[in-house]
């Protein structure tokens, strides 16, 4: 599947118009007023260069990866690399009926969006993201707006079913109370760990773990440093979003701590080990650290140039952050594994409130 290709005006003018009227027909089926939707107009479409790569041109700066073909390939593999590790999953919040209006926040080029989209084709399904660059040809049940998920007034709506964001909480720059509490239904999240994993070296014996989708034991565990390798270039991102370290604001705890204190109840959290190259035995857990080995290889470079960068490191500083990164990343004599936090809750509808407030309300 291909993203947005921007090398021709009149082809951006009509995808716009495309895009915008796909948007007032979707508000128009979910009840919303058109006002409420913001049209995209031709200077949303434009992009910012830079060292050699694409970046988004609305709200510029704000997301510090790019979003050219190259990037979006990458997000297509890594697409596949979570649908495997979840079973084919789109989400695991229980949503009674299954949902039907659903919104992706931080949707990238919309592959979660369209496969979604495809397995619910009774739900309607909105993709935002600062970058125009989703499919134009998807499901008459998919629409993709380019808008700032932290704007404080969202012209997209709201009462969706479930609200779903992937790898998209890291490069939220507020707080995360100000988004929790324009959410309502279902809420999921899915974010790689900060902190990475490394297990003992190759020749020791590794102890199995009881608990499901974990690769070994605890006590096989330990962090990586945040000063080497990948857990240097880790720490040096998270500043550059956040503008500070502080791993733990992303810890499944600190999370549901959050959304404990915005109102959601039901907070559930899994966590999926990744392997990150093909060190397990077991052949499904080999074929996700293979692709997950191959994401990596590709991820480095691109997410470190633009947030290292700002932190004021020269390119031979970044340029050494990056293969010390790679080395580890390649070192067969090395088994890591990337955790995926899965966090799923629900906030209750003022009318669930009331009913929980007034134990009498469901008396007959």
């Amino acid at each position: 599947m291909q993203g947005y290709d921007d090398s021709s005006d009149s082809e951006t003018m009509s995808a716009g118009h495309s895009l915008s009227s796909r948007a007032s027909t979707l508000a128009s089926e979910m009840g919303e007023p058109e006002t409420e939707w913001r049209s995209i107009t031709s200077s949303v479409w434009n992009h910012d260069y830079e060292s050699g790569r694409r970046y988004h041109h609305f709200r510029s700066g704000r997301y510090l990866y790019p979003n050219d073909d190259e990037e979006q390939s990458r997000e297509e593999a890594a697409h596949v690399l979570y649908s495997e590790l979840l079973d084919h999953r789109s989400f695991l919040a229980p949503v009674a009926n299954g949902p039907r209006k659903i919104i992706n926040l931080g949707c990238g080029p919309g592959f979660w969006a369209v496969d979604v989209a495809d397995k619910f084709p009774e739900a309607q399904v909105v993709g935002v993201d600062l970058s125009p660059i989703q499919p134009l040809w998807v499901p008459p049940n998919v629409s993709f707006l380019v808008d700032d998920i932290e704007d404080h007034e969202w012209t997209f709506g709201g009462d969706f079913d479930l609200v779903y964001m992937r790898q998209t909480l890291m490069h939220v720059r507020g707080d995360f109370d100000d988004l929790f509490a324009r959410v309502f239904n279902w809420f999921e999240t899915h974010d790689e760990r900060c902190t990475l994993i490394t297990m003992a070296p190759l020749e020791t014996p590794l102890p199995l773990s009881d608990t499901p989708n974990q690769a070994v034991a605890p006590e096989a565990r330990r962090l990586i440093c945040p000063d080497m390798g990948l857990g240097r270039i880790t720490k040096l991102c998270h500043q550059a979003v956040r503008g500070s370290w502080a791993p733990e604001e992303l810890e499944p705890a600190a999370q549901r701590r959050a959304l404990e204190a915005a109102g959601f109840v039901n907070v559930r959290d899994e966590r999926f080990d990744m392997p990150m190259g093909p060190w397990p035995d077991d052949p499904r857990l080999k074929y996700i650290g293979l692709m997950k080995h191959e994401d990596l290889l590709a991820y480095v470079d691109p997410i470190s140039l633009k947030p290292l960068q700002n932190l004021g490191l020269s390119p031979s500083e970044i340029n050494d952050a990056v293969q010390d990164a790679l080395e580890m990343i390649n070192d067969a004599s090395l088994r890591l594994a990337m955790p995926l936090a899965v966090i799923y809750a629900q906030k209750p509808t003022g009318a669930d409130q009331a009913a929980r407030q007034d134990p009498n309300a469901n008396t007959p």
